[in-house]
């Protein structure tokens, strides 16, 4: 393994060391499992003070809205921005949990980045082929 990658890794093999996974279809302490090893492998890193962070409401047709944050570095200029759909396979993840990733990308990056949430299952079921991730029309953003 490329030494940057196993350092950047020891952290979370550290506190994963001696634990137990969550049995299968225990949901919400697999959440809880998430959220402590990212705290864990994001507890060391300071805040890039070049980034600002706007926190949106994304809604559609009345249903529950959908949080999302852009982050922009100090100085950028127009042009492109990046969409982050973070993982979690749908009952999984927050905003605030992937935070400290999208400002560390933005900081790098300097490109402009918009981090998107989902509702989570099982708490929204979702219609067969229903999508939450969609082009938002004019006006949708608050």
């Amino acid at each position: 393994m490329d030494p940057e990658v196993a350092a950047a890794m020891a952290p979370i093999a550290e506190a994963a060391a001696g634990t137990t996974p969550p049995p299968p279809g225990d949901w919400q302490a697999r959440r809880v499992a998430l959220d402590e090893m990212l705290a864990t492998m994001t507890a060391a890193w300071s805040p890039p003070a070049d980034v600002t962070v706007g926190k949106m409401l994304a809604t559609a047709g009345g249903a529950t809205p959908v949080g999302a944050r852009l982050y922009r570095r100090g100085g950028g200029q127009p042009g492109s921005l990046a969409v982050y759909l973070h993982g979690g396979r749908m009952f999984l993840g927050s905003l605030d949990m992937y935070d400290p990733i999208c400002r560390r990308y933005t900081h790098l990056s300097g490109v402009p980045l918009l981090s998107v949430d989902f509702r989570f299952a099982p708490e929204h079921p979702t219609r067969p082929r229903s999508r939450t991730a969609t082009r938002p029309s004019p006006g949708q953003l608050s």
